[in-house]
């Protein structure tokens, strides 16, 4: 039997989830989406050495936390507020 894709196991398991932690998660995946849209703009912006100003539905920000770090944040919007998810440790 062939082994089930990723999106397969994440359908079966999302199944069991009610509608409004699917709207949260619906939010998540367009913030990472649109944060690394924008990862590669300021990229090229760079390599051609201009500005990019971050707009959209999401970006990834890196922080110190008392002195440790950086850690790295998906913000996202979802309902009018601003969100975040931690990613881990950059």
């Amino acid at each position: 039997m062939p082994k089930k894709s990723k999106a397969a196991r994440l359908v079966t398991e999302l199944d069991g989830w009610n509608d409004q932690e699917l709207e949260e998660l619906v939010a998540i995946v367009e913030g990472l989406l649109e944060a690394r849209k924008t990862e590669r703009s300021v990229a090229a912006a760079a390599a051609e050495n201009r500005s990019h100003t971050a707009k959209g539905k999401g970006h990834v920000e890196t922080k110190i936390i008392n002195g440790y770090g950086p850690y790295r944040y998906l913000r996202y919007w979802q309902d009018g507020k601003l969100k975040s998810q931690y990613l881990g440790k950059a």
